[in-house]
């Protein structure tokens, strides 16, 4: 995948693009925003994965990167990470034991709950998270680039107001996850 971000070639073929007219603010001729942000999401892990692989780190799965989001943006449950990817709690105990293994994550026990672990980045990855997050800054100049600071920061602000207003929870957040 190229590090452009293009048009998914599907969207014509499903008719998802809705071919907006110049002066048509009809809403619902509009392409979709999920399909957007969806293939936005893709582009970002594709060229994460990409990028980390030449720096010598390897390849991770689609899910096994999305589980470090998970764990980046604050869930330490197992069950709720699984039930964010929609995937078995059997298969994110599979996931995570590879994680485990290649010392991304650690599991650490509960204190809230003596049956239950707690995922948690392994402290041995820390020079791979400093490295993604320095290909997520260019990443982010890239798509800056792209679409102008001024709307970058729109969106960014958009979607923060959307979301609650800050990387914390909030009703809708909880709503949509």
């Amino acid at each position: 995948m190229s590090s452009k971000l293009t048009k998914n070639r599907h969207d014509d073929v499903l008719g998802l693009c809705g071919g907006v007219a110049d002066g048509d603010t009809d809403p619902m001729n509009r392409p979709l925003l999920m399909l957007d942000l969806v293939r936005t999401l893709y582009w970002f892990d594709e060229q994460l994965q990409s990028r980390l692989d030449r720096r010598g780190w390897g390849r991770l799965g689609r899910s096994q990167s999305l589980i470090l989001v998970n764990v980046a943006n604050g869930e330490t449950r197992a069950a709720r990470m699984a039930e964010n990817l929609g995937v078995s709690r059997q298969a994110m105990s599979q996931f995570l034991t590879e994680m485990v293994d290649r010392k991304l994550l650690e599991l650490a026990p509960d204190p809230d709950d003596k049956r239950a672990r707690i995922v948690r980045f392994a402290p041995e990855s820390q020079a791979i998270r400093d490295d993604a997050q320095k290909v997520l800054r260019e990443l982010e100049s890239e798509l800056e680039d792209a679409v102008g600071q001024g709307n970058l920061e729109a969106l960014r602000q958009g979607l923060r107001n959307f979301l609650g207003g800050s990387e914390g929870s909030s009703e809708r957040q909880a709503d949509i996850a």
